[in-house]
């Protein structure tokens, strides 16, 4: 999970792991790449923020490590509205949306769908 607000990122990961989910936080890309780098088989989805500090968003964050793995599994968050976002270009490019705000049973649901293969 990818989110720079730490409580937002906080909260996010609780809920998750209370449903069963094993969660590894960053708070930017560059973290979140290195993370990746040694933990990456062990890693079924991705779940970013899109807006991010540190010069990367999470729609970058994604095309990069579908790079590496193109069947990995990705779910894109944003409290900016979709035309901004380009929920569809998420959707053609296999990846789910998710608005923000959203409950934990939103994002659980959001999670399950995607590992499932079922976009959001």
């Amino acid at each position: 999970m990818v989110e720079d607000e730490e409580g937002v990122r906080r909260s996010l990961a609780r809920s998750l792991s209370s449903q069963g989910y094993r969660v590894l936080e960053a708070e930017n890309g560059p973290q979140a790449l290195a993370i990746w780098n040694e933990r990456s088989a062990e890693i079924d989805l991705l779940f970013t923020d899109m807006v991010m500090p540190e010069g990367m968003t999470g729609w970058e964050l994604a095309e990069k490590l579908r790079d590496e793995r193109p069947g990995l599994r990705v779910v894109i968050a944003s409290g900016y509205n979709t035309e901004m976002v380009g929920h569809g270009k998420a959707a053609a490019a296999g990846m789910s949306y998710l608005a923000k705000p959203f409950s934990a049973t939103v994002v659980g649901k959001t999670v399950r769908d995607c590992l499932d293969g079922q976009p959001a």
